[in-house]
């Protein structure tokens, strides 16, 4: 019996506890009418007494009803020896506890004999509650090493052992020195009573662990809210999503993405039937990796999955999954809103709930951030959007900063930046598919560690890109995240698909960068964004550089001069060689003035031949018009427009009977042989490829940002390799 028995409610007063009342603290209802849904929703029911229930609220569920986001339930059975209650909160014992078992999640307790089974005799509310007396139990992750911190708390147990007193004033003990940090520390201060302990010494230390750790212990509480406290930080935040319409080949995807990731989703909506479901489900069962995270998802097909049953078949698959160890599920907000409430929280699927929003159109108006309840019905929320500017990732990245426990994943190309750099914002989680996409816009497995390194990133990430329309053909990624790891400089090169360039540049400070590559069909119209431009750059009349300050100011410069020469007088003698160059973009300008001051003689031919004649007056060359190219002949032609550039490689910008010269140099790099090089080199004309211009002006780049030599072999070889297998 606990008489007069007090602990400390985190926002209201004591509240006083007899045994022999703890059932009038329900609600005022009938006895039938004890259900989780009308407890959790009228735990603040100003009438706390008034009624006289003979039994706890079912025959295995017990709540002590403070606050909605204090309740929570444990699994008892009072005169069992084996383990009974698993939670991830504290529990405070009214009557004898041990423990039994500790895991790096839970700590496992069990209840000794009593005398009165019927009486309640477990209280679990959250960490801002102090113990009635001795025991408190925490998540065993931040008490793992409970036994260091206890070896010298033993030494001081003998005072406490010499009290006898019926109240025990915990703030009275405290040592001076001790210093209160943490908002939660708060509540250890207030004076806590209970009757005289019987429990052995080293069960007793857990009161003065808890008071002389506290700051330790609450300050790891606090950051539970973060994305890196749910899944784990570094690798464990990079989830491996493994979708196969078949079990063997879904075992097939786990097994690969176990060889470098720990967290994994299970899209088993994708199984093609419940017989394949059945199989994958009993050799995960068998399986069982430790120290990994499996995250069930059943999606159905409203909420753009594949799964064709009802939610009634959805929720049983995803108790299937619990079974065979799955810890976490995502249920979609469709089913969520169908489901009773504290539905799933009843239901015996995965322990640990992760809310999935998505929007396959666009990206929805959002808060500023979104606060997911201790003891709420979730445990994490998901939004999934379609980003169809930079501005739409720029949100959802602003939510991800202030939110805890969310998961951002903008989708589509224009926010594949923003979906690895949500993980540097505080996002849980970044999807990455381990064979087929699964959502527009997502990143394999293998870049997502390997190129992008997105496990690494942290706030003191550099964040540098590259920017252009189309950019999804660029190894500007490949040549300077190569760059980095050799260099081991924490920074990371993205490619940012911008159709407008106005708001790619307002969103500069959101995504902190530091500095950014210019490509089609940007180059020329960035000069007037520029607070300073390098006189050759502006001279050209085309940037493809651009370094980003630390007072925000824009200095832009054009590495492809340089790049244009090193690749083409490694088979030319440039002076006195008439060239032409066929274009009269940024990078055909940065060509001609390169040749020119090389001392060429420059010819240009563009489709537009008032853009020609300008650019062969910059340059002092001469316009030549398409229909004189059969007549006239060259020592070189260069060729400077996108024709050609993947995805159309079968493209040529210029017929066999136009190519009269010796060289032909195409400044596209990918494909690494055009249709161009192909019809030249049919005709027995030397070919010069783009991946040597490519390479010199990234090779400046990089050290105009980094302001150190670039790793120039392990660059080349990088892209070269890239080129063979990816032509």
């Amino acid at each position: 019996m606990i008489e007069c028995s007090s602990f400390l409610e985190g926002r209201g007063r004591p509240l006083l506890v007899r045994q022999d009342v703890v059932s009038a603290l329900h609600i005022v209802a009938g006895e039938d009418d004890l259900g989780y849904r009308n407890l959790w929703l009228n735990v603040n029911h100003a009438q706390l007494s008034g009624i006289d229930i003979p039994r706890p609220h079912g025959l295995h569920q017990l709540f002590l009803p403070l606050e909605p986001w204090h309740v929570a339930d444990i699994i008892i059975g009072p005169h069992h020896e084996e383990p009974v209650a698993r939670t991830n909160a504290l529990v405070l014992p009214a009557v004898n506890i041990d423990v039994v078992a500790a895991s790096p999640g839970e700590f496992v307790v069990r209840l000794l004999s009593g005398d009165e089974p019927e009486f309640i005799r477990h209280f679990l509310v959250r960490h801002k509650t102090r113990a009635i007396d001795h025991v408190v139990v925490g998540r065993g992750y931040y008490l793992r090493s409970c036994a260091d911190l206890l070896r010298p708390a033993r030494g001081r147990t003998q005072h406490y052992r010499q009290r006898q007193s019926s109240y025990f004033s915990a703030h009275s003990t405290t040592p001076s020195k001790t210093r209160r940090t943490g908002r939660a520390s708060t509540f250890l201060s207030e004076t806590i009573k209970a009757g005289p302990s019987r429990q052995p010494a080293d069960r007793r230390c857990f009161t003065h662990l808890i008071r002389h750790t506290r700051s330790r212990i609450f300050n790891a509480l606090a950051i539970l809210g973060r994305g890196m406290a749910l899944f784990g930080a570094g690798v464990r935040r990079i989830c491996a999503v493994a979708a196969a319409s078949t079990a063997a080949e879904m075992t097939r995807q786990v097994r690969g993405a176990l060889r470098s990731a720990r967290t994994v989703e299970l899209r088993l909506d994708w199984l093609k039937s419940d017989t394949e479901r059945s199989r994958f489900l009993r050799w995960l069962r068998k399986y069982r990796p430790s120290s990994v995270t499996f995250l069930a998802t059943c999606r159905r097909e409203e909420s753009g999955g594949k799964f064709t049953g009802d939610i009634g078949c959805q929720v049983y698959w995803l108790t299937q999954a619990r079974d065979a160890g799955c810890q976490w599920c995502d249920i979609e907000m469709e089913t969520f809103r169908e489901l009773p409430e504290g539905f799933l929280r009843a239901f015996p699927a995965p322990r640990r709930i992760l809310l999935s929003i998505h929007d396959f159109e666009r990206t929805p108006k959002l808060p500023r951030e979104i606060v997911v309840a201790r003891h709420g019905q979730v445990d994490a929320v998901k939004i999934a959007a379609q980003a169809k500017t930079i501005a739409d990732s720029v949100r959802l990245l602003k939510v991800a900063r202030h939110s805890r426990n969310f998961v951002a994943v903008p989708m589509g190309d224009v926010g594949l930046p923003a979906r690895l750099l949500a993980l540097r914002e505080g996002s849980a989680l970044a999807y990455a598919p381990v064979a087929e996409a699964t959502a527009p816009g997502q990143v394999s497995l293998d870049e997502m560690l390997k190129l992008y390194r997105a496990h690494l990133f942290n706030r003191a990430t550099r964040v540098y890109g590259v920017i252009g329309d189309p950019i999804g053909h660029s190894l500007s990624p490949l040549l300077h995240n190569t760059g980095f790891a050799a260099r081991r400089i924490n920074a990371v090169y993205l490619p940012f698909l911008v159709h407008r360039l106005g708001d790619f540049l307002k969103a500069i400070p959101e995504f902190g960068i530091r500095g950014f590559s210019v490509t089609i069909p940007h180059k020329q119209s960035i000069l007037r964004h520029l607070d300073e431009c390098e006189p050759l750059a502006a001279e050209i009349g085309a940037v493809n550089t651009v370094v980003v300050r630390r007072d925000g100011s824009l200095y832009g410069c054009n590495t492809d001069y340089a790049g244009v020469l090193r690749a083409l007088q490694k088979k030319l003698r440039i002076r006195g060689s008439r060239v032409l160059i066929f274009g009269a973009g940024g990078s055909a300008r940065a060509a001609a003035f390169a040749l020119a001051r090389a001392g060429a003689q420059v010819f240009i031919c563009a489709r537009r031949e008032v853009a020609a004649k300008e650019l062969a007056r910059a340059v002092g060359g001469e316009a030549v018009p398409r229909r004189a190219l059969r007549k006239e002949t060259f020592d070189a032609i260069l060729h400077a427009t996108p024709v050609g550039m993947h995805p159309y490689e079968a493209i040529s910008p210029l017929s066999a009977g136009e190519l009269q010269c010796r060289i032909v140099m195409d400044l596209i790099y990918r494909p690494k042989r055009t249709k161009l090089l192909e019809i030249a080199a049919q005709k027995g004309m030397a070919t010069v490829s783009g991946v040597e211009m490519f390479l010199a002006q990234g090779f400046a780049q990089w050290e105009v940002w980094i302001g150190k030599h670039a790793p120039e072999a392990a660059m080349r070889r990088a892209v070269l390799s890239a080129l063979r297998w990816r032509p």
